[in-house]
């Protein structure tokens, strides 16, 4: 993490100095590689863990691109039940990708305004602990733990709109999109009961089953021209 957040700096203070030097907006650049900052950050509310996701668009003309955006997955260490909507983890792993069309409808020297659609899916594996209990001669004694699994799915899609707003070759782009979201999930190796800890906001089992949601999408992103 502190490595990553001294190279996000160290990115900001060259694209600084270099639009000190030229501020102009070069008009025939037509690839930029991006950084999603909001997607880094740890979720507040079910476990600690972020995507390290980086991202291409391509302008198949002045005003119409296609965006590819690719990420790992990672936890910050392990989740306790111990705040408002979390979930005990002890790690997770997995990927998120995305593919994005937009629609450029205002361009200044500075600023893009758009509208756009995109396509997104995250798969992750989340270790968990159960406790065994021994419920014989009506008592409940805990007799041993076992690591299980859950495999989990989130598929979404959001109809976007932002600003893309050049500074000579750094961009900065934030968005927000309104849109659906499918989770499926369902657990490996579990050998005692069903968890059923529900995920804030969602109100569905962590563990087990699939539900449709109405979903609210933010990114920051920031990167180069190119």
């Amino acid at each position: 993490m502190k490595n990553t957040y001294l190279a996000i700096s160290f990115i900001l203070l060259v694209t600084y100095c270099d639009a000190q030097k030229k501020d102009s907006i070069p008009n025939n650049n037509f690839l930029s590689v991006k950084y999603d900052i909001v997607r880094l950050l740890p979720d507040v509310f079910v476990m600690k863990y972020g995507c390290i996701c980086f991202g291409i668009e391509s302008n198949f003309n002045k005003k119409n691109s296609i965006g590819i955006d690719l990420g790992y997955i990672t936890d910050y260490g392990e989740t306790k039940e111990n705040g408002i909507g979390n979930i005990s983890a002890k790690n997770i792993k997995g990927y998120y990708s995305s593919l994005e069309y937009r629609h450029y409808y205002k361009l200044t020297n500075r600023n893009k305004f758009y509208y756009g659609f995109n396509l997104s899916y995250q798969k992750t594996k989340t270790e968990r602990e159960e406790f065994l209990i021994n419920s014989s001669n009506y008592l409940n004694v805990i007799t041993s733990s076992n690591n299980y699994y859950v495999n989990r799915e989130v598929s979404a899609s959001h109809i976007n709109t932002g600003i893309k707003m050049q500074f000579s070759h750094f961009i900065f782009d934030p968005e927000i999109g309104f849109g659906l979201k499918y989770i499926k999930s369902a657990t490996e190796n579990q050998k005692g009961s069903p968890d059923h800890t529900y995920e804030v906001p969602y109100n569905k089992v962590y563990d087990s089953g699939e539900k449709l949601f109405p979903s609210f999408n933010y990114n920051l992103k920031i990167g180069w021209l190119f």
